[in-house]
């Protein structure tokens, strides 16, 4: 038993001895092998550096995903029509009369109309707002007392109490 461990403790190191005494005609074979297998594998396209946001942006430092804040505010044009037209109501008149009249079930005649310029919104002088699209909830007596109404307050916006001097 002592001669079997002897002689695989021999061939052992005769195995050491051909690794570390081959020539060097075998090891240019070896690099003549490894040129002609790196020639054999398919090339890769370049490395292409990523756009746009880190991933991270979403979440916090420690992995919980962040709130995304909404704003509530729209602009005025980007209301919907009835929306747009509710609001513009509440200038002239108090939102109790303005729903009835948007919802479809009455006119808005001239005595409910605010008479005095000076409460009227500011909002009025801009020269881009269609002041007709609101006729629609209007008698013609309403609307007459509008088109009164909102005359002076163009010829005198400055006697305005939403008005701000800077």
């Amino acid at each position: 038993m002592d001669d079997n461990l002897i002689q695989m403790d021999d061939n052992i190191i005769q195995m050491d001895d051909d690794i570390l005494h081959m020539n060097e005609e075998e090891t240019d074979n070896i690099d003549i092998d490894n040129i002609s297998i790196v020639s054999q594998l398919p090339t890769l396209p370049p490395r292409v550096p990523k756009r746009g946001r880190p991933k991270g942006k979403d979440k916090t430092a420690i992995g919980i995903s962040r709130r995304k804040k909404v704003s509530g505010l729209v602009p005025f044009e980007k209301l919907d029509v009835l929306t747009r037209h509710f609001e513009m109501l509440i200038w002239f008149v108090d939102k109790d009369v303005a729903s009835i009249a948007v919802s479809g079930n009455g006119f808005i005649s001239e005595t409910a109309i605010e008479n005095n310029p000076n409460n009227i919104h500011c909002a009025v002088l801009d020269s881009n707002l269609a002041i007709d699209d609101i006729k629609r909830y209007f008698d013609s007596d309403g609307w007459a007392a509008l088109q009164q109404v909102v005359d002076i307050k163009r010829i005198n916006p400055t006697n305005s109490h939403f008005h701000f001097n800077l």
